[in-house]
């Protein structure tokens, strides 16, 4: 009897089984069919006009710097304090002076022979209308020779006057050099004269510099020549020259190598400084050069592009959609565009994230507009999702 009611329990168990059991081909419910879309923190751009920005790095330094040199030997006698090390002084200042008796005699003897000379040249050209008048007064005919009327002896005393006139100039004007004056308006870099010491002419005395125009040579690869938005001439484009201690001064483009440096392929770029209160040769700065105008670039922060160079952005459907990001330029951790086609008036960026797939549809939702890159990590909180 138990074995029959065992059986039975079975087959109804095996009939139930086979009734409500799933086909294969039966329809999933519409909760099952629709999986979940993948979010999107979207930022809303729109192309904007731009200033393209070239920085380079530089050194500010004088467009003159000479070592001054002694012209004439002798005993120093003074030195002024405008030539102690870092001190100023103007043109035609006295810097120092160097004993002059020698030279003033040397002057006085000059004045002396060119006086004879001139006497000399008076009494041969009286002595020629005299050799002239008594060939006349011979009658002998012909003409006269130049010996006869003197005129080798008349070039002579000519030639003795120059000579006198031109040691005279020299004699004053080694006399003048003992008395060192400045060449312009300058600073003293480093000085190498003491009172009391005998100098040779070609001693150097000091190095200086001209403090009216300061200059600014920076470096600048091709692309960034090409970026340049250059005269003819290759001049008129503006800088901004900064030190990190807070310095700022405006100049402009004033010269541009015409060689590209053979050792590092760069073109040398000359900014001069419009004011240069504050500035000190030697210091180091960043130069900031204008470059071209764009009437519509997007400005792209850099996390808004994924570390493959990629920017994901929203088509009118909510697919996404990527392209390499090839900036115009680079400035301030932000990358500039042109726009995709069919986004010239706005474009949906998305923030990357590795589960993205193109075509893919998402989820947007629109957060603030552009942040700097730790702000918008920490806002949005991607941790090392970021790709």
């Amino acid at each position: 009897m138990l074995k029959k009611l065992t059986g039975a329990a079975v087959l109804a168990g095996a009939c139930a089984f086979l009734l409500y059991a799933p086909s294969e081909d039966s329809t999933p419910s519409l909760a099952e069919e629709i999986s979940p879309l993948i979010p999107a923190e979207v930022h809303l751009l729109r192309p904007g006009p731009k200033q393209d920005l070239i920085t380079s790095h530089g050194q500010i330094s004088p467009r003159w710097q000479s070592t001054l040199s002694a012209e004439v030997s002798g005993r120093v006698v003074s030195i002024s304090p405008a030539l102690l090390t870092g001190s100023q002084f103007k043109r035609g200042d006295i810097l120092a002076e160097i004993e002059d008796t020698t030279y003033r005699s040397a002057v006085a003897s000059a004045h002396s022979s060119l006086a004879s000379a001139q006497r000399a040249l008076l009494e041969e050209e009286q002595r020629g209308k005299l050799a002239l008048d008594n060939w006349r007064a011979s009658g002998l005919g012909g003409e006269p020779s130049p010996l006869t009327l003197r005129q080798p002896q008349l070039a002579e005393v000519q030639a003795a006057l120059e000579a006198a006139e031109a040691a005279l100039a020299q004699a004053e004007y080694d006399l003048h050099q003992t008395r060192i004056s400045a060449p312009f308006d300058g600073v003293v870099v480093s000085r190498s004269l003491n009172p009391g010491e005998v100098i040779q002419s070609g001693s150097q005395i000091a190095v200086v510099f001209d403090a009216s125009v300061f200059e600014v040579t920076t470096p600048l690869t091709a692309d960034q020549m090409k970026r340049l938005d250059l005269d003819p001439k290759g001049e008129g484009t503006r800088a901004r020259l900064s030190t990190p201690q807070g310095n700022n001064w405006w100049g402009r483009i004033v010269r541009v190598d015409p060689a590209v440096d053979a050792q590092n392929r760069w073109v040398n770029v000359v900014v001069e400084m419009d004011s240069h209160a504050g500035a000190m040769p030697g210091q180091f700065v960043t130069v900031d050069l204008q470059g071209r105008h764009h009437a519509a670039l997007y400005d792209i922060p850099e996390a808004l592009i994924s570390r493959q160079g990629q920017l994901w952005f929203l088509d009118e459907t909510d697919h996404l959609k990527s392209v390499s990001v090839e900036p115009i330029f680079v400035a301030d951790g932000r990358y500039f565009i042109t726009p995709p086609a069919g986004h010239e008036t706005e474009l949906r960026v998305a923030l990357p994230r590795s589960s993205y797939l193109k075509g893919s549809k998402v989820r947007p939702r629109v957060i603030a507009a552009s942040l700097p890159l730790e702000e918008l990590r920490a806002n949005l909180k991607i941790g090392n999702t970021n790709q």
